[in-house]
């Protein structure tokens, strides 16, 4: 996969991974793209307090078919050694596949559209419920997609080195726009909850 392609699955794993990372249920400690696992088939693994998960990404223009969804879950989960199992898939699927849920130890969730517009709006519209979650108050569009671009840019970075990115990152990229639109309570947000000094997982370049 190279070209227009390839570009676009590697955006559709980082709005993937921004989505999951936007969920406050979601107890995570560290995300990594792309992580140095020894398996080609892990594009993603969360970090837990006491366990781990491996997601793979699946997007395509042609319809995903049941036989390829259980070919796929089989090959993730016998590649690594991991608490659980995530199979993401982007595009149309056939009739069957809502269906699975799941399929050996391999967790298949309900598929997103394979439109990277349509993933940034259900990031932008995430990134509200996680800012109003915090007080944080009504913010402009420009803001949201500054916010969410931030985020991606910086998973993308790491993913280069196959470096984890603390949970503390998404909080302390909000900064620059939350401060622009509303002062009094991100400053308020900040003093609480994120350190002043970032920690090396979410510095560019360590």
């Amino acid at each position: 996969m190279g070209g227009q392609a390839g570009s676009r699955g590697y955006l559709v794993q980082a709005l993937a991974s921004v989505l999951d990372a936007l969920t406050d249920d979601h107890d995570w400690t560290a995300i990594t793209l792309e992580p140095n696992l020894g398996s080609d088939k892990v594009d993603i693994l969360w970090q837990y307090p006491n366990r781990r998960k491996v997601v793979q990404v699946k997007s395509s223009q042609n319809q995903i078919g049941v036989t390829a969804v259980k070919a796929w879950a089989e090959e993730l989960e016998g590649s690594v050694s991991a608490d659980e199992y995530e199979l993401r898939l982007i595009g149309t699927v056939s009739d069957g596949v809502p269906g699975l849920k799941q399929h050996g130890r391999v967790a298949v969730p309900l598929p997103d559209p394979l439109n990277p517009d349509g993933l940034m709006h259900q990031a932008a519209h995430k990134l509200d419920k996680y800012l109003q979650a915090r007080q944080l108050g009504a913010h402009s569009p420009s803001a949201r997609e500054m916010i969410v671009d931030a985020l991606i840019t910086r998973l993308s970075t790491f993913a280069t080195r196959g470096m984890p990115m603390d949970r503390t990152c998404p909080a302390a990229l909000l900064t620059p726009a939350a401060l622009s639109v509303y002062p009094a309570q991100a400053g308020r947000y900040i003093h609480l909850h994120v350190r002043r000094d970032p920690p090396p997982r979410c510095r560019r370049g360590r």
